[in-house]
């Protein structure tokens, strides 16, 4: 299905989806009209789309003021550094007990199992290799950015709450 065949309808309770298909009313070689025609559609996502029509999702219900969007997204954010934490080092005790089964099967004290070995070779192919300094300097620059515009958003608030104030204040000459 192309991207421009589909239609993503958000409401305050659902996500909705309709699919349509161009259908070309043709004599000989003279295009008469065309027609769109809805399909039935299933949707299967992965856990990263998941997060991203969530976070579409908050959007659409929670509609909220620039400024508290902002300070809400700086808070997500820390509590997600921490959730990543803890899934990076859960990650590293399990690379470790694969790592001391796999010794172990190389020092010959364990059998090996082919099924298990090409699992974990798929496994390790489709892992994708990152540059370390090139994501920390990524993650970084977002994370200031981030802080920037809250820093901005939070300025500006306490400058118009200023410019009012000095508008109301009245001076008797």
């Amino acid at each position: 299905m192309k991207l421009s065949q589909a239609c993503l309808m958000l409401s305050y309770l659902s996500f909705s989806f309709r699919c349509f298909i161009s259908t070309a009313y043709k004599i000989d070689a003279q295009d008469l009209r065309s027609e769109f025609r809805t399909v039935p559609v299933h949707v299967q996502t992965t856990k990263a789309d998941k997060t991203g029509l969530e976070a579409l999702y908050r959007r659409t219900v929670e509609p909220l003021s620039d400024s508290e969007r902002v300070e809400k997204e700086v808070s997500r954010e820390e509590n997600e550094i921490e959730n990543l934490e803890a899934s990076l080092e859960a990650l590293l005790e399990l690379l470790k007990s694969i790592g001391t089964q796999v010794d172990s099967v190389i020092s010959g004290e364990v059998e090996g199992d082919a099924k298990v070995g090409r699992y974990l070779t798929e496994s390790l192919a489709g892992v994708p290799t990152i540059d370390v300094e090139l994501f920390e300097k990524a993650y970084g620059d977002s994370m200031r950015d981030l802080l920037m515009v809250v820093y901005l958003a939070k300025l500006t608030k306490t400058q118009l709450n200023i410019a009012e104030r000095m508008l109301s204040f009245d001076l008797k000459l």
